[in-house]
């Protein structure tokens, strides 16, 4: 006999329990998403469906867990200033280092230099969506802080690519490090009090 659960309550389904996983998977995608949540789990027989390449064809017992969305973005919020807790301070040694290094063994750096602000630019990518779904008293201070790493990042890409060293240095220095600086403490001091505030408030 199969059954499916989500968020440790058996799912009852009107026309009974589909045969297909990925058709449970996605009838449960679609119901959680009306109710502003996420799924972050789903088993299929005690195995990690979504580290698999495709659902198996049948199934005893599927168990689904959902988080909202507010607790995964939080989650995303908190792991990445983790990631990024020394990033301030590498890039204000990496820029002091530019114009002293040959511009052969700067350019040789490139990857671990887009490495290193990878963390940044993809909690700017991922949280824009939030942002611009759910309307908050932060939001557009983000896009502006999003244009602006959007605009910098440009500045960075075109610098490596004509070879001109002073001018990454100086974007580094005028613009990208500061905004990391203040990205960092506008997340700590406001954004994530705000979906911590969120997340109690609808418990």
């Amino acid at each position: 006999m199969t059954s499916v659960w989500a968020d440790d309550e058996e799912v009852i389904f009107e026309q009974g329990i589909p045969e297909s996983p990925l058709q449970i998977y996605n009838l449960l995608m679609a119901a959680f998403s009306e109710q502003g949540r996420v799924v972050v789990g789903f088993e299929i027989d005690g195995e990690d469906a979504l580290q698999m390449e495709s659902f198996p064809e049948n199934f005893s017992k599927i168990s689904a867990k959902s988080l909202k969305n507010e607790e995964v973005i939080l989650r995303i919020c908190n792991q990445s200033l983790e990631a990024m807790s020394q990033l301030g301070s590498e890039l204000h040694a990496y820029q002091l280092n530019i114009l002293s290094t040959a511009w052969t063994e700067v350019f040789k750096q490139m990857n671990s230099f887009t490495d290193k602000i990878k963390p940044f630019a993809d909690l700017m990518d991922t949280i824009g969506p939030y942002a611009s779904t759910y309307p908050s008293s932060w939001s557009q201070r983000f896009k502006e802080i999003a244009d602006s790493q959007a605009e910098s990042l440009n500045e960075i890409l075109s610098s490596f690519e004509m070879g001109n060293p002073a001018g990454l240095s100086d974007e580094l220095s005028s613009r990208f490090t500061p905004l990391v600086e203040q990205s960092m403490r506008f997340f700590t001091n406001t954004i994530i009090p705000d979906l911590e505030k969120q997340i109690s408030m609808s418990a």
